[in-house]
């Protein structure tokens, strides 16, 4: 039974989480925008093809990557605004979750409809967060994990809208891991040195063998970071594990899309949710599991 001080604490951690992941929205919005994510490379996810500039949806221009800063004068267009009429977001509009269901989903000047994303991802960093204390209690590792997390939230959604992982957060990453490794629980510095080699080594195999059989790509070289970067924080068996669970979450989820696909339509979808998704489960299961098959192959 949770007692009132445990209350207490679950809920200013999922409040906590909830205003984190109202950051992460931005992040999400404005990294496949900026000089960390570069246009020359990203894909349209309706139609495929390559994104090869970016314009401002309020006078029309083209954004290009040698194009001055804005002055401080015009940092007002930096601040959360609608992207429909251009208003700009009120204080009291941008309260995580309250926000969303107070304006019933809708933009107060315009009343155009605000994506179901923002509150879906500010719930799930909430409850990540209180997932990772619960798991891990007040110590470091609790807040190191939830860093992980959140990394992979940011990760799996611009995944899903531009087919590309951003190494700006896999690569340093990978270096957080590493060094954050002394206070996570079973690991150590060669751990999650081997771990991350793990991770990117068996992305580099399954994209090899993919070649070679079907002579082109069936995984992009993100996805081989982003491995490696939960091999960082997970250790190896965590990696493999974390690659196992994707495949079967990636083999099950195209199997309903197809089904439900219109015929002559191609389908293509984005492996790092089912990555980060992987990596959910051996963050939280992960012993257990890896004991449970331990356990079967050693059965007489």
């Amino acid at each position: 039974m949770i007692n009132f001080l445990d209350f207490f604490l679950y809920a200013y951690t999922f409040l906590f989480g909830i205003v984190v992941g109202s950051f992460l929205n931005v992040a999400i919005h404005r990294l496949p925008r900026s000089r960390f994510m570069g246009s020359d490379d990203l894909v349209c996810p309706h139609c495929e093809k390559e994104i090869l500039s970016i314009a401002c949806p309020h006078c029309g221009k083209e954004i290009k990557d040698d194009d001055p800063r804005p002055s401080p004068s015009k940092a007002e267009g930096a601040r959360s605004h609608c992207p429909k009429c251009g208003a700009l977001i009120r204080w009291y509009d941008n309260i995580p979750l309250l926000s969303y269901m107070v304006l019933r989903g809708r933009c107060r000047d315009c009343r155009t409809r605000i994506s179901w994303r923002y509150p879906l991802v500010e719930l799930t960093a909430g409850l990540f967060a209180v997932a990772a204390f619960r798991h891990f209690g007040g110590s470091p590792a609790a807040a190191i994990y939830f860093c992980f997390l959140a990394a992979l939230i940011v990760v799996s959604f611009i995944d899903l809208d531009f087919f590309r992982i951003p190494m700006i957060i896999t690569i340093p990453g990978v270096a957080v891991g590493l060094l954050a490794s002394g206070w996570l629980p079973e690991m150590g510095f060669m751990e999650s040195l081997i771990g991350a080699l793990t991770g990117a080594g068996g992305i580099y195999l399954l994209r090899r063998t993919y070649m070679l059989v079907r002579g082109g790509e069936g995984m992009g070289a993100g996805d081989g970071d982003l491995l490696a970067m939960v091999g960082a924080f997970l250790g190896w068996k965590g990696a493999l594990l974390t690659l196992m669970a994707a495949a079967f979450i990636g083999m099950a989820a195209g199997l309903v899309l197809m089904a439900a696909r219109k015929k002559g339509v191609k389908l293509r979808v984005p492996f790092g949710p089912f990555l980060a998704s992987g990596a959910m489960i051996a963050l939280f299961y992960g012993k257990p599991i890896i004991g449970w098959y331990m356990q079967f192959l050693t059965m007489p």
